[in-house]
């Protein structure tokens, strides 16, 4: 934040009519310059940090300061496909502009789940978004307003990595028909492009457009780095104006590529040590999702942070490994024929109905591609409601190994056993937490269904254990176990009844 106190800010013009506040900057420029700041943990350690970036004019003044608003967990785990937040603060901290990215595919082939960007100013309210077109050979992207209407156009080249070369996505007219602007990113030499990463993007634009698709435009440089260049993982070294470099910025830059070179002999490591504090915090962020990257509907119990998740995970594998078989050590196996018996009738009731629910939003979906609805809408309520209750009953299914403790069934705890019912607890917590709803509903449907059938069969086992061994449909209950997330672990495990009779 020093930094940023020492950088010369571009004086701030007078309140325009109709323009968000903050804004009244982008009436008197036609040209940005987006830079991204130089993290040296992320370089040393390789741990994805916060991006931030310095926003020019033409001049060299500072208009805007952007930085990520995404938790350490989504960062490391998503990549460059992760859900993105993006502040835009002003000279007086105000945030300005927000930008919001779903999580989506960075090269899709096929015309679902393509990028999006929402552009906001204030934040809270929409003033355009950016949106990528299905192409085979050139990047595409519409520049909307709040509206939905098409204003301008993004055409990209068919390669859109440049060697000793810049690299320009022209905007266009709506109709496509002329060239008003581009986004480019710039080459600045060898050794800068291997050894710093010293990456410039520059933004031109028509000096009379809306101030609202100047804002726009912005974010349409962050997305359009994010799916062609990828500048959410390149952190760039120094900072060039017009291709030129101040004589401090020289320094700067030589410093960074010092410590680079000192990394690559062992000095990496010392600074990787100093740095340890930082780590922790990062480590404290993830832990306590702060600040938070998630659906905001989903700040429920079992959900809200990973330390819950965590700590149920490692209660129970204390439990099943540790402190049950010590309880049982010295005592009989518990008699649970009726608590089985209600356990199964409770796990039909509770599938049945989710899959009613799940079977009730898909009614009215494509089959192929949903993307995750965040709006309040009574369809995407319900979907949240789909995704919560499964993610509820994955906790839930993790009391069966329990009765295998107890009934000292150890040959049944197998490693499959445990690792299949912790890793669909995880994927339905991440699934919840960031994108609720759309496709991973057909999932808890289809999973749903099958655990029904399934547990009828087993309600008959833990009334009567000899039927199992006569009933001719086994076989097909068999199937489906193996049929469920492209080969049930349970079933490969000897674990052809998860509640044993």
């Amino acid at each position: 934040m020093c930094a940023l106190l020492l950088t010369e800010w571009m004086n701030p013009p007078q309140l325009a009519v109709n323009c968000p506040p903050g804004l009244e900057y982008l009436t008197q420029i036609n040209q940005l310059l987006v830079h991204q700041k130089v993290e040296l943990l992320e370089a040393f350690t390789g741990i994805e940090t916060k991006n931030k970036y310095n926003i020019k004019n033409s001049l060299g003044q500072q208009v805007y300061y952007a930085e990520e608003d995404t938790d350490c967990w989504t960062r490391n785990c998503c990549g460059s496909i992760r859900p993105l937040g993006m502040k835009i603060f002003d000279n007086f901290k105000n945030e300005v502009i927000h930008l919001y990215r779903p999580l989506a595919c960075d090269n899709c082939c096929f015309p679902c789940c393509l990028q999006r960007m929402e552009v906001s100013s204030p934040p809270g309210t929409l003033v355009g978004t950016v949106e990528q077109d299905w192409t085979l050979c050139f990047p595409m992207f519409s520049i909307k307003n709040a509206n939905g209407e098409v204003v301008l156009r993004i055409k990209g080249p068919f390669c859109t990595m440049g060697c000793y070369r810049d690299v320009n996505f022209e905007v266009l007219s709506a109709d496509g028909a002329t060239k008003v602007g581009r986004i480019t990113k710039q080459w600045t030499g060898v050794a800068q492009e291997m050894f710093t990463d010293a990456d410039n993007f520059g933004i031109t634009f028509p000096m009379d457009l809306d101030v609202k698709m100047k804002a726009v435009m912005l974010g349409a440089c962050f997305l359009v780095s994010v799916c062609s260049v990828n500048l959410l993982s390149r952190p760039t070294v120094g900072a060039t104006i017009q291709g030129q470099k101040s004589a401090s910025e020289k320094v700067r830059a030589k410093k960074n590529l010092l410590f680079v070179r000192m990394g690559s002999i062992g000095g990496g490591l010392c600074a990787s040590l100093c740095k340890m504090p930082t780590v922790l915090d990062k480590v404290f962020e993830v832990l306590t999702d702060s600040p938070p990257i998630s659906d905001p509907r989903m700040d429920r119990i079992l959900v809200r942070t990973p330390v819950q998740l965590i700590s149920v995970i490692a209660f129970y594998l204390f439990f099943i490994y540790k402190l049950g078989p010590n309880f049982m050590k010295e005592r009989k196996t518990f008699d649970l024929k009726k608590i089985l018996i209600g356990y199964n009738i409770l796990q039909i009731f509770v599938n049945l109905g989710i899959s009613i629910m799940a079977g009730t939003y898909l009614r009215n979906q494509n089959f192929f591609c949903i993307p995750s609805d965040k709006s309040e809408s009574p369809e995407a309520t319900l979907a949240v409601r789909v995704h919560y209750s499964y993610l509820l009953l994955k906790y839930f299914d993790l009391v069966e190994t329990v009765f295998y403790v107890l009934r000292k069934k150890e040959r049944q705890i197998s490693f499959l056993h445990v690792y299949h019912h912790i890793g669909i607890l995880v994927a339905a917590w991440i699934s919840a937490k960031y994108f609720p709803g759309g496709q991973a509903i057909y999932v808890a449907l289809y999973n749903t269904l099958i655990h029904c059938i399934m547990y009828v069969y087993y309600l008959f086992s833990a009334c009567n254990p000899n039927y199992s061994k006569e009933i001719w449909w086994k076989k097909y209950v068999t199937a489906l176990q193996i049929e469920v997330l492209g080969g049930d672990s349970d079933s490969v495990s000897g674990y052809g009844s998860p509640v044993p009779h």
